[in-house]
C-alpha cells in the first residue's frame, strides 16, 4: 500500500490484477479498476498526485502510467520480458524507473503524457526488489536486491555511483535520510546504515 504525499488517500495494488483507492477520511474505497493481466506488484504516485504508475507479473512486464482521478490508462512501456518488482517517479516527474525479477533496472523519460527513451540504467547479480530516486538529486536513484546490495546510480551519466553491502537475507526497503546517509531494511526488518563516503 502507499500514501501519497498529502495523505489523504491511499491505493494499493492487488493479486486479482485491480488496483484500489482508498479515502482515508472515510476509510472506504472510492476507485477500483482492473490494470494488469497479473497481479499488481508495485505501485507510486508522482508527487502531485495527478498520475500512478503500476507494475506487475503479468502484461509481459510492461510498465502503466495512469490518471488516478480518472482510471485513464496514459501510456504503457513496451514490454520488458520480465516480472516487476518496484517503479518509482523521479522528484520533478520527469523520468521513471523500474526493477525487475531479472536484476534489470529499466529508466524511462515521461513528458506528461507519454513514456520514451527506454534504456537499461543497470543491473544487479540477483532479483532487484526495490528501488528509489533520491528526493533531493533526481539523477541519483538507488537499488536494493536480493544479493543483500545496494546500489546508486547516476541517471545522467549511466554508471554506478556508489555500492553498499546492506543485508545478508536480501533488502526489502530504501530510505534517503540525508543527502549523505541511505537506509536500508532487510527482510528481517534490520535496518543498515550508509554513507556515500563509505561506498566501495
Amino acid at each position: 500500500m502507499i500514501f501519497p504525499h498529502d495523505s489523504t488517500f491511499a491505493a494499493a495494488g492487488t493479486w486479482d490484477s485491480t488496483i484500489l483507492v482508498w479515502s482515508l477520511a472515510s476509510g472506504r474505497v472510492v476507485r477500483r479498476w482492473r490494470a494488469h493481466d497479473a497481479a499488481v506488484l508495485t505501485l507510486d504516485f508522482s508527487r502531485e498526485r495527478r498520475m500512478l504508475v503500476s507494475g506487475s507479473v503479468g502484461d509481459e512486464g510492461r510498465v502503466k502510467v495512469w490518471r488516478s482521478r480518472r482510471e485513464d490508462l496514459l501510456c504503457s512501456s513496451d514490454p520488458l520480458g520480465s516480472l516487476l518488482l518496484d517503479v518509482a517517479w523521479s522528484p520533478d516527474g520527469k523520468l521513471l524507473v523500474a526493477s525487475s525479477f531479472t536484476g534489470s533496472l529499466f529508466l524511462w523519460n515521461f513528458d506528461g503524457e507519454r513514456m520514451s527513451g527506454q534504456r537499461l540504467l543497470g543491473e544487479h547479480e540477483t532479483s532487484v526488489s526495490c528501488v528509489k530516486f533520491d528526493p533531493m538529486r533526481k539523477d541519483v536513484v538507488a537499488s536494493g536486491g536480493w544479493d543483500g546490495e545496494v546500489v546508486l546510480w547516476n541517471v545522467e551519466k549511466g554508471e554506478e555511483e556508489g555500492r553498499f553491502r546492506g543485508s545478508s537475507t536480501g533488502v526489502s526497503n530504501i530510505f534517503f535520510a540525508s543527502s549523505s546517509l541511505v537506509l536500508s531494511v532487510d527482510e528481517e526488518f534490520n535496518v543498515s546504515e550508509h554513507t556515500r563516503a563509505a561506498s566501495k
